[in-house]
């Protein structure tokens, strides 16, 4: 009787250890790469169609060519720079019918990039919420 007692034990600790499994298995299988991308990087994700393409590719536009003066001038400071190819490759993206929704997290590291890699996480957070604020 002892001996069954834990037979049912383990095979229920058993069990219990594969669904546990399955289920970690199951959840890092759906993580996706922008989700991850934005928390790594402090920002919030949203959700796909939360904007209007429209509105993001107009607001986009203007705030890229209100900076195109020091950017070809060379006079642009390095927040400019880093907002300039961060608005330049949404909108370059979004040509490709890719979601603007992923576009401003996926495009945070290219602008730094861009923009020599001495962008600070709290700069580019900043200019982040600041850009999703227009839409």
């Amino acid at each position: 009787m002892k001996h069954l007692l834990k037979a049912f034990l383990l095979l229920g600790f058993m069990v219990f250890i594969s669904d546990v499994s399955q289920a970690q298995l199951s959840l890092s299988s759906t993580k996706n790469p922008e989700l991850k991308a934005a928390v790594q990087a402090g920002v919030s994700a949203y959700d796909l169609h939360s904007w209007d393409v429209n509105t993001v590719i107009t607001q986009l536009s203007s705030a890229r060519q209100a900076l195109q003066g020091p950017v070809t001038q060379g006079t642009a400071t390095l927040i400019e720079l880093y907002k300039y190819n961060y608005y330049n490759n949404i909108l370059v993206m979004l040509e490709y019918n890719i979601a603007p929704e992923v576009l401003v997290i996926t495009s945070m590291e290219r602008a730094n990039l861009k923009a020599g890699g001495n962008m600070s996480l709290v700069d580019q957070q900043n200019i982040y919420k600041q850009t999703v604020q227009l839409f």
